[in-house]
C-alpha cells in the first residue's frame, strides 16, 4: 500500500495596508471627496490617523468667535477690531465694518447677531477666506478643515504639511499652521491653533 502524503502550502498572505482614519465629531458631514484627500495626504505622510477639530461653521458661530473671541466687543464698542480687519478677505472685513458702524447693539449677543447677518450679506460664494462658514443657499468650491497638530506624531508634522502643499486639491496659498509650528510648509498665522487646509469639494 502506498502512503500518499500530503503537504499543504499555505502562502504568506500579503501584509494588509490600511488607510488613515479621521478622526474627530467635525469630521462626520465632510464630503467624501474631502475625506479622500484628507487620507490620502495622510497615507503619504505615514499617518495613521488625523483629528479634524473643526469643518462647517454656522455664520451664527463664526460671529460669536469674532465678536467674543478675537474682538471682546460689549458696551456698543469692539476694542480690538483692527486685529481682525485685514486678517481675512475684504468681504470678511465689509461684515465687520458693518457691525462696527451699526449703532443699535450694545451687548456681545446682539453683536453677534447683527455680524452674523452681515456675514450672510456680504460673503459671497466665490470668496478667498473663512470657508469654514457655510451661507445658507451657497455652494463653495473649497471646504475648510482644521487638524489638531496634537493627532499627528510630532516626528510626521512637517511631512503632513509638504505632503498637503504638493497635493493640487488643497489650496497651497492657504495652508495656515500656528505660530508654534516650525514646518517650512504652510503660512503662520498668529490666529491659528491648529492646521488649516482648504481643499475642493469636487475633484
Amino acid at each position: 500500500m502506498h502512503r500518499i502524503i500530503m503537504i499543504a502550502v499555505i502562502a504568506a498572505a500579503p501584509a494588509m495596508i490600511h488607510a488613515a482614519s479621521i478622526q474627530g465629531e467635525a469630521a462626520a458631514n465632510l464630503p467624501a471627496p474631502v475625506k479622500a484627500v484628507l487620507v490620502a495626504v495622510a497615507d503619504h505622510a505615514g499617518v495613521s490617523s488625523i483629528r479634524v477639530t473643526s469643518a462647517d461653521r454656522t455664520p451664527q458661530e463664526h460671529a460669536r468667535i469674532m465678536v467674543v473671541d478675537k474682538m471682546h466687543c460689549s458696551d456698543g464698542k469692539c476694542p480690538v477690531a483692527q486685529k481682525v480687519l485685514g486678517d481675512y478677505c475684504e468681504e470678511h472685513d465689509r461684515a465687520v465694518n458693518a457691525l462696527l458702524a451699526d449703532k443699535s447693539w450694545k451687548t456681545a449677543e446682539e453683536a453677534t447677531t447683527v455680524l452674523a447677518a452681515a456675514l450672510v450679506r456680504y460673503l459671497p460664494a466665490e470668496r478667498t477666506c473663512v470657508m469654514h462658514v457655510v451661507v445658507p443657499g451657497q455652494v463653495t468650491e473649497w471646504k475648510a478643515v482644521d487638524i489638531a497638530p496634537s493627532s499627528i506624531p510630532e516626528a510626521q508634522r512637517c511631512k503632513f504639511l509638504d505632503e498637503a502643499a504638493k497635493d493640487s486639491r488643497i489650496a497651497k496659498a492657504r495652508i495656515f499652521v500656528p505660530p508654534s509650528s516650525k514646518c517650512p510648509a504652510g503660512t503662520i498665522k498668529t490666529s491659528e491653533t491648529a492646521f488649516h487646509l482648504e481643499i475642493k469639494q469636487e475633484h
